[in-house]
């Protein structure tokens, strides 16, 4: 019977790393399987030892049962809790090792089943440890949708929005240093301002004030009314005394319990933050709705170029454009009266009439021309005729 040839260098190294993942580094399955391979001529001495030696393989024989005693004694010496894991995860090894030894287009077959991305790209060994974890649940759970993202994050906002009842915003209106009136709870700043707008004019009349948003920037960051400034308008003077009023859309914790100021802010402002309530103004015939619309655009037209003609009659007399004052026409003022009553006929005698305004015009100088062609012949007569149109 011919002698067994001992492997190359590079086929040795192959085989240890291969035993060591399957029994682990340093363990006494991995230096056993290392012996049986060394007896077996599956790894060559001179890969475990080095060359130079005149007897080789008693040399590596020896140094492997070195080993393998050193290994024992460690395992022996550590404790209970890491000689578990350590055979926990001799047990995965040997799963996956048994898992690799499956054709591919198997393993892949597997992993379609258990719902594991990215398997096309993966080889025998990925596979393998791929499944393992997987079916142990152990593996990295996939990466939520945009959909489950959304969800989440909705979730997330209802949860906040019921625990600061609508939403952790506030709108504090001071007056004369002192707390006016306390709104809300509002979902966001924007919507509390909206509000303060309304009750600011209530408080100041039109002329002589201003609300001012700039001058309300110095006070975000402040601690008011049990919570932080975010936003807000201070009422300016303008010619009258002064005020002193502000609005300040203040962001509050879970824990504040602000109240209204009751027997000051009007009622019909304490509406939790759902904005002041639109009615529907419009008359109850049909096409109203359409009909108005047509008609504002109209309206809207009618008075630009009423202004515009009368400003260009006001500047050639010599006077001012400063001085120039709008006034409405008749026929303008008969329209705006037939809107405010819900007059159907005239309503739709006015669209009919003046319905032409709303058509855009087309500019025949933007039309497309024939381009024309012109050339001088040998001879020295000028030829010029139209081209054809390009399709």
């Amino acid at each position: 019977m011919a002698r067994r040839r001992s492997p190359g260098k590079l086929d040795s190294l192959a085989r240890q790393r291969a035993l060591e993942k399957e029994h682990g580094k340093n363990t006494p399955a991995y230096w056993r399987a290392i012996r049986r391979a060394l007896d077996n001529r599956e790894v060559s001495p001179a890969s475990l030892v080095g060359g130079g030696y005149k007897n080789g393989r008693k040399v590596a024989e020896k140094w492997v049962d070195g080993m393998l005693a050193d290994a024992i004694a460690q395992e022996a010496s550590m404790p209970k809790s890491k000689s578990k894991a350590a055979s926990k995860a001799a047990a995965t090894r040997k799963r996956r090792a048994k898992l690799a030894e499956k054709p591919l287009a198997d393993l892949r077959a597997q992993a379609s089943t258990l719902g594991i991305q990215g398997r096309s790209g993966m080889n025998k060994a990925a596979l393998a440890k791929a499944i393992d974890e997987a079916k142990t649940g152990k593996g990295r759970k996939p990466k939520p949708t945009q959909k489950a993202r959304k969800a989440a994050a909705s979730a997330k906002k209802r949860e906040s929005q019921a625990r600061h009842g609508r939403g952790p915003y506030r709108l504090v209106i001071a007056k004369n240093n002192a707390i006016y009136g306390n709104l809300g709870p509002y979902a966001s700043a924007r919507a509390a301002l909206s509000d303060a707008k309304t009750l600011l004019r209530r408080i100041a009349p039109v002329k002589g004030y201003a609300l001012s948003n700039v001058e309300a920037q110095s006070f975000v960051g402040q601690t008011f009314a049990g919570g932080k400034v975010v936003d807000g308008y201070v009422v300016t003077s303008r010619g009258g005394p002064d005020l002193n009023a502000a609005a300040f859309a203040v962001k509050v914790g879970k824990d504040s319990k602000a109240a209204y100021a009751a027997d000051k802010v009007p009622a019909a402002l304490r509406n939790n933050g759902r904005g002041r309530k639109r009615r529907n103004t419009l008359p109850s015939w049909r096409g109203a709705s359409a009909a108005y619309s047509k008609a504002y655009k109209i309206l809207e037209i009618l008075n630009q170029k009423e202004a515009a003609a009368q400003k260009r009659a006001h500047t050639k007399r010599g006077r001012a454009a400063s001085t120039f004052r709008y006034r409405p026409t008749a026929e303008i003022k008969a329209f705006t009266a037939a809107l405010n009553k819900g007059d159907e006929e005239k309503i739709k005698a006015f669209n009919l009439v003046y319905g032409h305004m709303l058509t855009k015009k087309r500019n025949p100088s933007k039309r497309r021309k024939n381009p024309r062609v012109s050339f001088k012949t040998k001879s020295g007569k000028r030829v010029s005729f139209m081209a054809k149109k390009k399709r």
